[in-house]
């Protein structure tokens, strides 16, 4: 008698029908030829699962690397995207702080007589301004002044320290008014670096040098108390400055301008390239000159270009 849950067993013992019937299918047969056939087609069946299971297995190894592809095509997007916007964001700093001082070129001081009187006292200024440094500028000296592939002198007004690097640099003056300017929390008008400045003048230099190898930056020299200069954007690669004349019909370098010609600038145009930190694949740009160049650093750059209108010295007040 046969159990519940047990195979069902063919009459008199033997192999259960299902495996005899499985065992069939592929048994070989008394006649020769169809025997030969019949086991030639079972082989055949063999055969289609394993070339079935190589082209799964392919299949899967070519989705694997497509991801893999696509996978690393988006993380160079994403990464030349960050650094495109990392160098833009450099950039556009470095212009913005430039263009506000330009503005402020050739400023007269608004009241002369009464923006210290109401919180300092006679002693106190007479003491603070004995730290003005000898030769310092005075407003007599031109609002503005550019060096062409140089930096302008502190020590000697209308001279220039040349540089290897293709980038200008350029001096701003104007009164020392901290109700025009930016003022020190004890009411003291400041240079470009926070720097008190106890003179009757600011006057701020802005050009391009390189901390590292790798890694040039706008820098900053004012005139107040500490007056060593400080970087103050890093990935500023470039400074491209040209300036127009009253009157004129173009633009010129520095290097055309004579003695003269530096008080009657009406406007400056402001050129900055900047620079990724990281190389990631040729990119291509237009320079200062609107000339295509590709970088064979692999970095990208971005350009940033400003025309600025000098109207304190349109108006008279240089």
């Amino acid at each position: 008698m046969v159990g519940t849950g047990h195979r069902r067993v063919a009459a008199g013992g033997g192999v259960p029908r299902d495996d005899r019937a499985a065992r069939r299918i592929c048994a070989p047969l008394p006649i020769a030829g169809l025997s030969r056939m019949i086991s030639t087609s079972c082989r055949r069946d063999e055969g289609h699962t394993l070339v079935e299971l190589l082209l799964s297995s392919t299949i899967g190894l070519m989705l694997m690397l497509l991801l893999a592809g696509s996978y690393g095509t988006l993380s160079g997007v994403l990464g030349h995207v960050d650094e495109t916007r990392r160098a833009a964001a450099a950039g556009l700093q470095a212009l913005e702080i430039i263009v506000a001082h330009a503005r402020l070129a050739g400023m007269p001081r608004a009241f002369p007589q009464t923006w210290r009187a109401s919180t300092t006292s006679t002693a106190t200024q007479a003491a603070e301004a004995s730290d003005v440094p000898v030769g310092d500028e005075t407003i007599r000296d031109p609002p503005i002044f550019g060096c062409e592939r140089g930096i302008p002198e502190r020590e000697q007004a209308g001279r220039c320290r040349a540089v290897m690097h293709d980038s200008d640099g350029v001096v701003f003056r104007y009164a020392a008014d901290p109700v025009a300017t930016w003022p020190s929390k004890d009411n003291w008008p400041t240079d470009c670096l926070g720097q008190n400045v106890t003179g009757d003048t600011i006057a701020v230099r802005f050009y391009v040098q390189a901390s590292t190898p790798e890694q040039p930056e706008l820098y900053c020299r004012g005139n107040g108390h500490d007056v060593a200069a400080q970087p103050l954007v890093e990935g500023i690669e470039q400074l491209r400055l040209s300036y127009w004349l009253a009157g004129a019909h173009a633009a010129v370098r520095a290097s055309s301008l004579s003695e003269s010609d530096w008080r009657r600038i009406v406007a400056i145009d402001v050129c900055v390239v900047s620079r990724g930190p990281v190389a990631m694949r040729p990119t291509a740009y237009l320079d200062c000159d609107g000339n295509r160049v590709t970088p064979a650093d692999r970095r990208v750059r971005t350009v940033w270009m400003r025309r600025v209108a000098i109207r304190n010295v349109v108006a008279g007040g240089a």
